[in-house]
């Protein structure tokens, strides 16, 4: 694109003169607008779709209590004797509806009445957007890594949760390599890509504690993609005429586990501050569980004060990790983890 001079001089001739003039005619040539915005890019949302969800629409109160009923054994009957009465010892587990998120914009009537887009009607899909983004975004980082949201620019970060009640077990937090080495934050850490032993062995992890088979899916970041596509058990299932690639973010399965990609998964930085690594997800669908009280709600209200229109999106709910916790050998309720974090280069 061609950059005129700017005239210094009111005699000033030649190629100043010439680009004085060529300015003065652009003054009278019309900027033409296209017919449509370009709209932000959107990541994919498949995380809250795929996890367990509770609808607590309409219903009051601020927590909801989840009940587990553990498993019963079976005992020889012994002739003449009484049969063995069994005392389960249950547990329960507590959903706080705590979190309650919003997205406004003020559409002045001056710039209202004189723009020609649709904006308010894209904008409100942007709010939606980005509340149901947030919940994404907690659902992944539940097994391993806490939300944080700059109360400034709403930018979603996320920092490493230390192993605790709620937590995701230490042993449960393992590298990808090999799906076994447990995950190390000293220095730049001890992250790896993805390898077919090590989702093997993550795999495991969840037949060991008797993790339903179906149900199950992986995680990932696009860097984990580029290293599957390197896996040839991988691309030549891939290669043999599946046609289920239509749900947003799935991108195949291996060892009859869904993969999704997404850039939702959390990136924390090791302990020399720079290093970034990403936690991929394995996990059953009853791993975490999202209960959503008000769904998203748009509300529009008229500000005389500002002659502009407000526009707010809501929305309330909850998430929690319903089986995240270590081998429960005191209540036999099945608690034991149904998922695995692995650690890869971001």
């Amino acid at each position: 694109m061609t950059t005129w001079p700017v005239q210094t001089n009111a005699t000033g001739g030649g190629a100043g003169a010439a680009g004085s003039a060529q300015q003065a005619a652009n003054t009278f040539v019309p900027k033409i607008w296209s017919d449509e915005v370009l709209i932000q890019r959107e990541k994919n949302l498949i995380a809250a779709n795929f996890f367990k969800r509770m609808n607590h629409k309409g219903k009051k109160g601020d927590t909801i209590v989840v009940p587990f009923i553990s498993d019963m054994h079976a005992f020889a009957k012994v002739t003449t004797a009484s049969v063995t009465i069994q005392s389960q010892k249950e547990g329960l587990i507590n959903i706080v509806l705590d979190k309650h998120f919003e997205a406004s914009k003020l559409y002045e009537d001056f710039f209202m009445v004189q723009q020609r887009y649709d904006l308010r009607g894209e904008y409100t899909k942007k709010a939606g957007y980005a509340l149901s983004l947030l919940l994404d975004s907690y659902l992944l980082a539940l097994p391993a890594a806490t939300v944080v949201i700059d109360g400034t620019t709403g930018a979603i970060t996320f920092t490493e949760s230390v192993p605790a009640a709620g937590n995701l077990p230490a042993n449960y937090r393992v590298i990808g390599s090999d799906g076994i080495t447990a995950w190390d934050n000293t220095s730049a850490g001890n992250a790896a890509d993805i390898s077919d032993a090590g989702l093997r062995r993550m795999i495991q992890t969840l037949d060991d504690n008797n993790v339903p088979a179906d149900d199950r899916a992986l995680f990932i970041p696009p860097s984990q993609k580029n290293a599957l596509l390197g896996i040839d058990k991988f691309t030549l299932y891939q290669n043999i005429g599946r046609t289920k690639e239509l749900a947003t973010g799935m991108f195949g399965e291996i060892y009859g586990i869904k993969v999704m990609v997404t850039t939702n998964c959390p990136t924390v930085l090791a302990a020399d501050g720079t290093t970034s690594v990403r936690q991929c997800v394995l996990a059953h669908k009853d791993a975490l569980c999202s209960a959503i009280q008000m769904d998203v709600r748009v509300q529009a209200q008229y500000k005389q004060e500002y002659l502009a229109t407000l526009v707010t999106s809501d929305m309330i709910y909850g998430v929690k990790g319903l089986r995240l916790d270590a081998d429960d050998t005191t209540t036999s309720n099945h608690r034991a983890s149904h998922a695995v974090v692995a650690y890869v280069p971001a």
